[in-house]
């Protein structure tokens, strides 16, 4: 995947400290920082809600909000506390009853151009118990087209997760964890990635 035009330094922070010994109201510190912050995109099983969340290597949680929205593109934006901007450019991000459908279309870097991801598809199905309200059973898919495909499945009763992960010109590899496991679609310069 092509991640031109991204400028990434060597130094993650420079803080310059200037202060008046003789009066300590003249205390400042400015933060000198150009790597924008990256993102997890995720389902929150508590808010059973599809959540994005900013990672930085200086602003522990970087400010994610909408800011844009019609019915082509969602844009949500994550910004650090020295003003550096990641953008996400979602062509469909919808959430009926207990079923989530997105697609990230690209990644913006500060006012770099932005770059186009290949197809990446996110979906979850989940049902959940009537009288606790918790989380019976969950299905969760990351399909990044020509790079991974990832699935992880949950049911309460066994209480484990069933995860398999294909990676493109790879075999299969599958493994069951204990507990509800939760996948993420990650970010890093404009290359997709996943955790859990």
């Amino acid at each position: 995947m092509q991640t031109t035009g991204i400028k990434q330094s060597l130094i993650t922070a420079q803080y310059n400290l200037s202060f008046d010994s003789t009066n300590v109201s003249s205390t400042t510190i400015e933060l000198f920082d150009e790597i924008p912050p990256e993102a997890e995109i995720y389902f929150d099983s508590n808010t059973q809600k599809l959540t994005i969340k900013g990672t930085d290597n200086t602003t522990i949680n970087p400010e994610v909000s909408i800011i844009a929205e019609n019915k082509k593109q969602i844009t949500h934006q994550i910004k650090d506390e020295a003003g550096n901007i990641t953008k996400l450019f979602f062509g469909k991000l919808n959430q009926e009853g207990k079923e989530i459908k997105a697609e990230l279309k690209s990644v913006q870097y500060n006012n770099n151009l932005a770059i186009e991801l290949p197809k990446t598809e996110l979906k979850y199905e989940w049902s959940v118990d009537k009288n606790s309200g918790e989380i019976k059973q969950l299905e969760q898919k990351i399909e990044v087209k020509d790079v991974f495909e990832m699935k992880a499945k949950y049911k309460r009763e066994k209480n484990e997760t069933e995860i398999k992960v294909k990676k493109n010109g790879e075999k299969e590899t599958k493994q069951t964890l204990l507990g509800l496991v939760i996948i993420k679609l990650t970010t890093k310069l404009g290359v997709l990635g996943f955790e859990y």
